[in-house]
């Protein structure tokens, strides 16, 4: 009957919290770990009952993704998920200041993505709030750079039936390590593409080959 009246009859409760005669009360947020306790109900005419309880206290949320991030490349797709420990999920999103390169934006659920529309590096604080309210932020950064160009020319020496040949590609910017290979075009025997952007040596026939690189 009530009213009811509860006590502390054995164990421990959270460093900072406390159980008063109707509910409970906190002084500050609890250390991280497990408590084991058992509390006591009195009601108006003196009956009780006791039952043990747990409380699981969870660490802060800490925001584990390293800055610099990955940069990206202009009108490239860039992704990149971030990272967070301790906390008590869903975790939401934020970018709190600064920025993020043009074209990216964050969603709630912690990734970075979009095509990026300029070069330049951008930095940003970014926010992450967990189910109970606690906040964790981290400044990072991202670089974007100019994508790869190819700049070979279209028609490349002329190569010698019987004489081993050798053709180095070129480009600028991109982000390494780069590969080179045949996208369409004729593919004649005698010629192939390996990494370090340059053609391997081998015996060639006497016919043109029309190449396009990826």
């Amino acid at each position: 009957m009530p009213p009811h009246a509860w006590v502390r009859q054995s164990g421990a409760l959270p460093a900072g919290l406390t159980l008063s005669a109707g509910e409970w009360s906190a002084g500050h947020r609890p250390p991280r770990g497990t408590s084991y306790f058992t509390a006591k109900s009195t009601d108006a005419l003196g009956g009780t009952a006791s039952k043990q309880f747990a409380i699981a206290i969870a660490a802060n949320p800490v925001i584990t993704t390293a800055s610099p991030l990955p940069n990206g490349e202009v009108n490239a797709a860039y992704s990149q998920n971030l990272e967070v420990t301790g906390g008590i999920w869903p975790y939401t999103w934020i970018r709190q200041s600064g920025a993020l390169p043009a074209g990216l934006t964050v969603d709630a659920g912690g990734t970075i993505s979009g095509t990026p529309q300029a070069t330049g590096k951008s930095t940003a604080t970014l926010r992450v709030t967990d189910s109970y309210g606690a906040v964790a932020t981290k400044q990072l950064s991202i670089t974007i750079i100019t994508g790869v160009a190819i700049t070979t020319n279209a028609a490349l020496p002329v190569a010698e039936t019987g004489i081993a040949y050798v053709q180095n590609w070129r480009q600028r910017e991109g982000q390494r390590p780069m590969s080179g290979s045949w996208r369409r075009g004729i593919y004649r025997p005698g010629y192939t593409s390996i990494p370090r952007e340059r053609s391997t040596e081998r015996r060639c026939r006497r016919e043109q080959s029309v190449l396009r690189l990826k």
